[in-house]
């Protein structure tokens, strides 16, 4: 074979590399939207949440709250819906595994330059410091989610849980996840 004809194959197969990438890139693409909960692209991150609640915690027969201020018909950048929605429900599914709670309350709000998501549980609480240091991946998606979407975590206790847990059942705690710099679409 002379040179020319090598280049010629090597073009055609990185011609076909490219083809394959573009293939499984617009695959990704399709499979990403179809995990997208209809709610949350029909009607919006109140709706999806609304909706995740009543069939997760009414499955269990939790009693749970959900106030949403004046956000409604708001709509947010779609990295942000998704990424407090995903957090929303993992946050929700650690409640059902591991709390023992009877009551959860999630509240959504914006200030002038933030999002805030703030979900509470009269659960029997965890040890903060073992679970960042643990193993868990659904701890470890609630950071990694909030930190795609410029937010932050923040878990705080009551001042008359035990240190370093959540308090006792007879006592609140808050996860909140402040989501930073979210403009409306």
């Amino acid at each position: 074979m002379n040179d020319s004809a090598l280049n010629e194959a090597g073009k055609e197969r990185f011609k076909g590399h490219i083809e394959q990438l573009d293939a499984a890139a617009e695959e990704a693409r399709n499979i990403s939207h179809q995990m997208m909960p209809r709610a949350l692209m029909d009607g919006g991150l109140v709706t999806a949440l609304e909706e995740m609640l009543q069939k997760t915690l009414g499955a269990y027969a939790l009693e749970y709250s959900f106030e949403h201020f004046g956000l409604e018909d708001d709509r947010f950048k779609p990295s942000v819906e998704v990424g407090l929605y995903r957090i929303a429900q993992e946050m929700v599914n650690n409640i059902i595994k591991h709390s023992g709670a009877k009551n959860v309350s999630m509240q959504l709000y914006q200030t002038k330059h933030h999002l805030i998501l703030m979900i509470e549980d009269d659960g029997s609480g965890f040890e903060v410091n073992a679970v960042k240091q643990g193993e868990g991946i659904g701890m470890h998606n609630i950071f990694s989610r909030a930190s795609a979407v410029n937010g932050e975590v923040n878990y705080e206790r009551h001042a008359l849980g035990n240190p370093g847990k959540y308090p006792d059942t007879d006592r609140r705690c808050a996860n909140e996840l402040v989501g930073r710099s979210v403009k409306k679409q």
